[in-house]
């Protein structure tokens, strides 16, 4: 199976490209160049629409992971622009391209999509972001579940 991975120096990313690499061919995409992954991998600025497109016609996965985000909670609040860009304008370029593709985006965001007030959340339990970074990753999850029922979307606590 041919399966990339954005955010693939980041600490979900890196160890999910290492894990899947054993058995598939995965490419992984960073924001600059870094140590070496244990799995290939190229620099990508994920809020540049046609570097992703290109990239994407030319690798053709049939499984993208999208692990890469501007996931600091106070640096969304000081750069929301930064954060929208990222978080969702660059999600909806993945989502249409998975939908041309004809593969399954899995989305990683985050239980920052919740208040916080009552704790121990479950997948059905309504949601309610109380920071800009929250507000993006649920409206990112928003693209890609409408999208596709074979997407998915995993929250992780920060």
């Amino acid at each position: 199976m041919r399966i990339l991975v954005t955010g693939a120096s980041g600490f979900i990313g890196s160890h999910l490209g290492k894990a899947l690499h054993a058995e598939h061919e995965v490419l992984g995409t960073t924001f600059r160049s870094r140590e070496p992954l244990p799995f290939p991998s190229r620099v990508l600025d994920i809020t540049q629409e046609q570097p992703v497109a290109d990239l994407l016609r030319e690798y053709r996965p049939s499984v993208i992971i999208h692990a890469a985000a501007h996931s600091r909670v106070l640096a969304s609040e000081l750069d929301p622009e930064g954060a929208q860009t990222i978080n969702v304008l660059a999600t909806g370029w993945l989502v249409r391209w998975a939908q041309k593709l004809q593969a399954r985006l899995i989305f990683l965001s985050s239980d920052q999509v919740f208040s916080g007030n009552k704790g121990a959340y479950i997948e059905t339990d309504a949601t309610d972001p109380i920071n800009h970074y929250g507000k993006t990753k649920l409206e990112a999850e928003q693209l890609v579940l409408s999208a596709s029922s074979a997407n998915l979307v995993v929250r992780s606590n920060s």
